[in-house]
This record gives C-alpha cells, structure tokens and sequence, in this order.
C-alpha cells in the first residue's frame, strides 16, 4: 500500500496530476477539487506537496488515486464499498460535493443535495444513505476534541487513535467522538503521564458506550 507521495507538481488536468518524486513521476487520478488545488501549487520549487493515495489493482492495470487530504481519501474508501459505485463514480462524487457537505446531505437524509451530483441517480443515492449515514465523520471532527482537554497531554494523535480504536470495536463514530469527548472533560487530568491518561480515557469512553 502506498500511502503517499511526496514531490512536486509537473502536471495538472481535469481528473489527473503527475508528481515527479526522486526519480519517478508518479501519475494520480484525482477529483477536480484535488486538481485545482495541486495546480495552485505546481512551479512552487521550494517545498515538496504531499498527496494521500489508493492503490486500485486491478487484472489489467494498476491505477494510483490522489487525494489532497485524509477526509477526501476516507470518503473515497468508504464510497466505493456501495454496490454499483466505482472510482470513477466516487471522483465525480468528490468533484461535485465538499466532504462535509456530502456527509451532511447523508446524515439528514437530504436526497436533493445527492441527486444533484452528476451522474447519481435517486436510487444510488438511497443505497448510499442506507449504508454510509451515521457512519462518516470528518478527521478534523474527530480530533476537535483535542481543543476541549485543556491540556497538551492530550495530542491530536492521541485522541485519533482512542477514536480509531474504539470504532474498529465496531462502536458507531459519531458515537465514539462523543462519548471521547465527554470523557475529556470529566477526567482528572492528575499528574498522570500522557500514556496513562490515554489508558483512563479509553476506559471511560468505553463505559459511556455502554
């Protein structure tokens, strides 16, 4: 699994980039989002951009995703498991719709915002909203409990990893972020050490999640 690339901007179209790593020029498929933001960047010879990927091998050929952040890419994944919808269908998902407006249309059962995307017909959108809804939730949600602890014993990782952890259990996030919330405030941030408060938390975030 290649997890990223990183490099410099050579090329950008509609639906694909080409980053030059060290010797290699790496050609992604992205949505016309990532495109137009990796084309902000390209000549800029300063500093390396970094590109989330998805490998896709299939029997007749490899095919690289980009993405230009870890919401846009957990999306793609978690997309693609709908029956009937492929990459490609995903990009075009991805091009039309902000993650977060994607996973607010799904959560409040709104089919107009969905349906409005190219190409999703009413019935794909009810078969995403039966599998995805509920089930989504943004990185950058799952970790503003950070800004809550009050205390930089708590890092973003951290409170990631409780996250990750406890829905891998197969606890819903959404439940799961709030329940790691709420611990954050009710815990006694003592002279414990960071791991110890990791273990304290993890435990009182079970407990809440019943």
């Amino acid at each position: 699994m290649i997890d990223a690339v990183y490099g410099k901007v050579e090329k950008t179209f509609e639906n694909t980039i080409v980053i030059h790593s060290g010797f290699i020029d790496f050609e992604l498929q992205v949505s016309a989002v990532s495109s137009r933001y990796y084309a902000s960047l390209a000549g800029d010879e300063r500093n390396d951009c970094k590109v989330y990927t998805y490998l896709q091998h299939r029997e007749d050929a490899m095919v690289l995703f980009g993405f230009k952040d870890v919401d846009e890419r957990n999306l793609f994944l978690e997309v693609i498991k709908v029956q009937g919808i492929g990459p490609k269908q995903a990009l075009k998902i991805l091009s039309s719709i902000t993650p977060a407006d994607f996973i607010t249309a799904l959560d409040t059962g709104n089919l107009t915002v969905l349906t409005s995307i190219p190409g999703l017909g009413t019935k794909t959108a009810q078969k995403m909203m039966l599998a995805l809804r509920d089930k989504l939730a943004l990185q950058e949600q799952q970790t503003r409990s950070v800004s809550l602890a009050g205390s930089e014993k708590f890092t973003r990782q951290i409170i990631s990893d409780i996250v990750q952890s406890l829905s891998d259990m197969g606890y819903d996030k959404r439940d799961v972020r709030n329940a790691v919330e709420q611990g954050i405030t009710e815990l006694d941030q003592d002279n414990s050490d960071a791991q110890e408060l990791e273990k304290k938390l993890f435990t009182i975030a079970l407990i809440k999640l019943g």
